[in-house]
C-alpha cells in the first residue's frame, strides 16, 4: 500500500512541478502568439554571421614516378596544373550557380617542364562573383600532360580538392605516375 501511495505523491509533484525543459524563446513568443498573448514579445534573433572566405596563394609540388619522369622527357612533353576556384551559392544565388552546383570563381593553368613547383595566387578570382557565395572556397587542382606532343594523357594524377584555406596553410603535394603503372598494378 505505501508503494502505491509514494507512486500517486510523486507523480503529482512531477505533474504539478512541470518540466525542467527550457523554451526558446522564439518558441515561447510564436506559442504566445498563437494564443493570443501579446504581452511576450519575440526577442529578435540577430542574423548569422558567415566568416569571410579565406583567400591566399596556393603552392603545389609536382612529383614524376621514374617511368613518368622519363617518358615526359622522350615525349618532350610538359605538365598542365589547373587550378579552378569555386564557392557555394548562398540561398540569394542559387540561380547563378553552374553545373556542379557552385559559382564559379575563376581558373588559372600553369605549365612545368617537368618536376616542380608552382604558386598559384589568388588574382584569379572574381571577386564580384565572390560576394554570391558563403563559406569558405573550393579549390581543385587537376594535373594531366599539357599535349603539346600529342592527344594522349600519359600521367595519373590524383586530383585535388579541399578549401583554399586549407590548401594556402602548407604545400599541396601532387605525386604522378604513369597510366600504365597504376592500371598494370
Amino acid at each position: 500500500m505505501n508503494k502505491i501511495r509514494f507512486g500517486v505523491i510523486a507523480l503529482s509533484c512531477v505533474i504539478a512541478l512541470g518540466c525542467a525543459r527550457q523554451e526558446d524563446p522564439a518558441d515561447q513568443a510564436a506559442m504566445a502568439a498563437a494564443a493570443g498573448d501579446a504581452s511576450v514579445a519575440a526577442e529578435p534573433r540577430p542574423p548569422a554571421v558567415i566568416p569571410k572566405a579565406t583567400i591566399a596563394p596556393v603552392n603545389v609540388r609536382i612529383t614524376l614516378s621514374p617511368a613518368a619522369k622519363a617518358r615526359l622527357e622522350s615525349a618532350k612533353e610538359e605538365i598542365s596544373i589547373a587550378a579552378v576556384y569555386a564557392g557555394d551559392p548562398m540561398e540569394s544565388t542559387m540561380g547563378q550557380a553552374g553545373p556542379s552546383g557552385m559559382i564559379d570563381l575563376g581558373k588559372n593553368t600553369q605549365l612545368l617542364p617537368g618536376e616542380g613547383s608552382v604558386v598559384f595566387e589568388e588574382d584569379v578570382i572574381d571577386p564580384k562573383r565572390l560576394a554570391l557565395t558563403e563559406g569558405e572556397v573550393q579549390l581543385t587542382i587537376n594535373v594531366t600532360t599539357a599535349k603539346k606532343s600529342g592527344t594522349e594523357n600519359f600521367l595519373a594524377c590524383p586530383f585535388y580538392w579541399d578549401t583554399l584555406e586549407a590548401a594556402g596553410k602548407e604545400t599541396v603535394e601532387i605525386n604522378c605516375k604513369l597510366t600504365s603503372e597504376v592500371t598494370s598494378n
